[in-house]
């Protein structure tokens, strides 16, 4: 009797227990209304960069490509060296490096915001160089600046007659040069450089002892390509330049 007794009730239990209605386990719950909800903000403004990087790179295309060489585009080219100006001082490395990279074009052209810019230009590439210049640097954004800021520095020696570097520049410049004339990721660089330096004709007392290590690079270096550059960069010294006694000392 007792037996069927609990029978019984436990069959009682188990139909309560399957008759309760079930929640599924597998819906994810809501969330709770207590908790403060938060909106990220948004600005217009945080991948403007990027346009100005497109729009950098496509001048930067067509002035490799000669495509807007002549008087017809000289009206359209001049307002853009302040905007070119403006570039070299964006937080941005990219940016920074594609200006460079037009500024090595357009300072070729006679304009006349070349003429009102160019000291603005060569104190801000002198200021990247101070920043991004170390030492060991061979690859990576910050060496695709560095590279542009001394190629545009270079055509400003070269072409850029109506400017002076100041006697400070100057020195900086020659001490670049006599550091990466030993840096074989940069040696073509130091080598153009040296012979623009030349061609100005530059009277420097640190001159000599850079001139004094192309002589030595001229004959040790292990590429041939390397020797020949600095033997012309050391013939174009021996030939612009009164050295008197010196010369005669580099002819035996």
């Amino acid at each position: 009797l007792f037996a069927d007794l609990k029978k019984d009730l436990k069959d009682e239990k188990t139909e309560k227990v399957l008759l309760e209605p079930k929640t599924d386990s597998f819906i994810i719950p809501q969330e709770p209304k207590s908790r403060p909800t938060v909106q990220s903000k948004l600005c217009a403004r945080t991948n403007a960069h990027i346009f100005v990087e497109f729009g950098l790179m496509l001048y930067q295309f067509l002035l490799k490509r000669d495509k807007i060489k002549g008087d017809d585009y000289r009206p359209h080219l001049d307002p853009l060296v302040r905007v070119l100006t403006d570039c070299l001082k964006s937080e941005y490395v990219k940016i920074s490096t594609l200006s460079l990279q037009c500024l090595c074009w357009v300072l070729k052209y006679d304009l006349p915001s070349v003429h009102t810019n160019i000291q603005d230009i060569t104190e801000w590439v002198f200021k990247l160089l101070h920043k991004y210049a170390a030492a060991g640097l061979s690859k990576g954004d910050n060496f695709d600046l560095v590279m542009a800021a001394f190629k545009v520095v270079a055509v400003v020696v070269r072409d850029v007659k109506l400017h002076q570097l100041t006697r400070q520049q100057q020195r900086t410049l020659l001490q670049y040069c006599e550091q990466d004339v030993h840096n074989y990721s940069r040696q073509t660089l130091a080598f153009s450089l040296l012979k623009a330096i030349l061609g100005r004709g530059w009277k420097l007392p640190e001159l000599n002892a850079v001139m004094e290590k192309v002589a030595k690079i001229s004959i040790t270096a292990d590429h041939d390509h390397v020797r020949l550059q600095a033997r012309q960069v050391f013939h174009q010294y021996l030939m612009g330049y009164a050295l008197g006694r010196k010369f005669e000392k580099h002819l035996t």
